[in-house]
């Protein structure tokens, strides 16, 4: 081997000395220019092919690196003195075409393309209805949620790791879109209602938590520890929790002594007329307005008791009267009787 070719290896190694460096610049100065070239290529085709890189590729790359050298010795007519910064372009040229081409070796041996989909930004939303009226929200799932003043949400957008999961306070109403690969599951005060495709509503703004169930089915259980105990709803059913879950559950299953098939709504200009949202109403007053709504007279055993008692709710228009009257008897312990035309409020 040359002492020109040893000097050259020891400095792409970078072990060259002070010395070494001295002499492999006279001896550089002493070759043609053309020799010298020809002596870098001979290194550089060999770091290519120990670098276990493709060959037919790094071929490519050392001929453009040629090209560029064969370009810059047409264009100068005097002879190069300082052959040190030339190596040390090349070797940084070349350092670069080994980076980019082990890049894409290594994205071709894992299958990685340009073509990789994006990773989404994930957005943690907080909405807080500081209204006196209900917000209407559409989830990222296409589910929707009636948010009640003074209430708020939080969730992901988009829903992630398969769940779709809220975390609320105060009181919402929920439409769940199906999608039996995803559980929809509201956290509320330490309680998780969970639904794959249903109608449902979660109260919060009383001691305990209440839910709701319009259609379809739902397990609630502690949010911590949630196979220890589940209890399951199925339509018209409500269920009041305490936030010791271990310690208290209740089902409320109101007396129900109803004729089927009885009612029929007021025409629509009277029933839209008719206000639904109630904040602090006294619960008197909330079922005089459902009276009104289903044209009926209505009686009460204790209605003095009823004025004392607030609540804080949206009815859906399309709510029935059934379901309405089993989910406000249900959370104040309450008895309804149902006739052609008369509505009775038993307070125990």
């Amino acid at each position: 081997m040359l002492k020109s070719e040893l000097l050259i290896k020891k400095f792409w190694s970078g072990n060259i000395r002070h010395d070494e460096l001295k002499e492999l610049e006279k001896l550089l100065e002493q070759q043609s220019e053309n020799s010298a070239s020809a002596l870098l290529e001979q290194d550089t085709e060999e770091v290519h092919v120990t670098g276990t890189l493709d060959r037919k590729r790094a071929d490519e790359l050392l001929l453009k690196i040629h090209t560029n050298i064969s370009a810059t010795s047409h264009a100068s007519k005097k002879k190069t003195i300082g052959y040190l910064p030339r190596i040390a372009g090349i070797a940084a040229g070349i350092a670069l075409a080994v980076i980019i081409t082990w890049q894409w070796v290594k994205k071709a041996e894992t299958g990685q393309t340009n073509n990789t989909m994006p990773v989404i930004a994930i957005v943690h939303q907080h909405t807080v209805n500081k209204s006196d009226t209900v917000m209407n929200i559409a989830l990222p799932d296409g589910s929707t949620a009636a948010l009640y003043p003074h209430s708020s949400l939080h969730y992901d957008i988009p829903f992630t790791h398969n769940k779709r999961d809220i975390t609320m306070s105060g009181a919402a109403e929920f439409n769940v879109s199906t999608d039996h690969a995803k559980p929809f599951t509201v956290y509320a005060n330490g309680i998780a209602t969970t639904a794959l495709g249903t109608r449902f509503r979660v109260n919060t703004s009383n001691k305990n938590v209440q839910v709701l169930l319009y259609e379809g089915r739902v397990v609630i259980h502690p949010a911590i520890n949630g196979g220890t105990k589940k209890a399951y709803l199925n339509p018209g059913e409500q269920l009041s929790v305490a936030k010791d879950f271990d310690y208290l559950i209740t089902r409320i299953s109101p007396a129900v002594k109803a004729k089927k098939n009885l009612r029929k709504e007021a025409p629509a200009s009277n029933a839209d007329s008719i206000n639904l949202n109630f904040r602090n109403t006294p619960l008197a007053d909330v079922f005089d307005n459902l009276a009104k709504k289903f044209q009926l007279q209505i009686v009460y055993t204790n209605r003095e008791k009823l004025q004392e008692i607030p609540f804080t709710g949206y009815f859906n228009a399309n709510d029935s009267l059934e379901n309405l009257l089993k989910m406000l008897c249900g959370m104040n312990n309450l008895q309804y009787e149902l006739t052609d035309n008369e509505l009775k409020i038993i307070y125990p």
